[in-house]
């Protein structure tokens, strides 16, 4: 009989890798709570099969070195939402799928 061993430093309780993508993504636009919110909604599950709080996003940052969203900080970037960008396009909404 076989064992994979785990790694060093490496526990059974790892969170799925297109979580932690997910996460090191959204991290950037939105904080840890709406992070949690999201990923309750889209039915993912922390390592140990719990749903998300904001401690349980904030601690998964901290782990693996994913700098906290600040307030500010896509205005910094100059990066808008598209409900942004179609607010400043002459006060109509623009739904990114025509040229007009």
């Amino acid at each position: 009989m076989t064992v994979k061993k785990n790694k060093i430093g490496q526990t059974r309780w790892t969170v799925e890798a297109d979580v932690l993508d997910l996460i090191r993504v959204l991290a950037r636009q939105l904080s840890d709570t709406a992070i949690a919110a999201i990923l309750n909604r889209s039915g993912k599950l922390t390592a140990h099969g719990a749903s998300w709080t904001r401690s349980h996003v904030c601690s998964l940052r901290n782990t693996n070195g994913i700098p906290v969203y600040r307030e500010g900080e896509r205005a910094e970037r100059a990066e808008v939402t598209l409900d942004e960008s179609g607010r400043h396009s002459e006060g109509e909404p623009h739904d990114g799928l025509s040229d007009g």
